[in-house]
């Protein structure tokens, strides 16, 4: 990780560890460096930051927390105007050593990979929503189905008692009898229409 500075300007170093040890416990690292003062803007903070950079070439990264402790001077009214300059200033020395390409890159990086995720997430959302209208769609249709089939039992039931009771009512050799009666009548049936078909 490349060295960072963070002026906590508005802490003392004990309330500082407390927060850094309920944030990360004893894991530390050699590159992240603290400070609780620093010189107000035009009045020496240049020049500090100006030192630890020369010192640490790689530095990414730089937080003022606040800008209001860093302001110059005779300039504590807050003014949109006042703020602007400030901003600039710092933007300027932020460019001048390039400070924070890493981390504009690094956010880049991310905002790409929440968007393209965000957009994947949207694209699930569309393909299963899709999915499951088709389903419903064949649900919908299935039950029908069963209905229809569930009517063809009852119906096939009720035949079958017909069945069952003409078999006890008339004995079961009269009803073969009968059934094949029907069978022969039928074949005669077919076989009339297929020799006049012919004719």
């Amino acid at each position: 990780m490349p060295p960072s500075l963070y002026l906590a300007l508005e802490d003392d170093y004990r309330r500082l560890q407390e927060r850094l040890y309920r944030m990360f416990g004893t894991d530390s690292t050699d590159n992240l460096f603290f400070a609780v003062s620093a010189d107000s803007l035009g009045n020496g903070l240049d020049a500090q930051l100006q030192r630890f950079i020369q010192e640490h070439a790689d530095t990414c990264l730089i937080i003022i927390d606040t800008l209001q402790k860093v302001r110059e001077v005779g300039g504590d009214n807050y003014s949109y105007a006042n703020d602007y300059e400030i901003i600039t200033r710092l933007k300027q020395f932020a460019d001048r050593y390039g400070i924070v390409e890493p981390l504009i890159k690094r956010l880049k990086a991310l905002v790409k990979t929440v968007l393209v995720r965000c957009f994947q997430a949207i694209d699930d959302y569309h393909r299963l929503n899709v999915t499951n209208a088709n389903l419903y769609r064949e649900n919908e249709r299935l039950s029908k189905v069963n209905e229809k089939l569930a009517d063809e039992n009852e119906n096939l039931r009720a035949e079958n008692k017909d069945y069952k009771l003409l078999r006890k009512v008339f004995g079961n050799k009269q009803i073969d009898s009968l059934l094949e009666q029907a069978r022969q009548s039928k074949q005669r049936d077919i076989r009339f229409r297929n020799t006049k078909f012919e004719r």
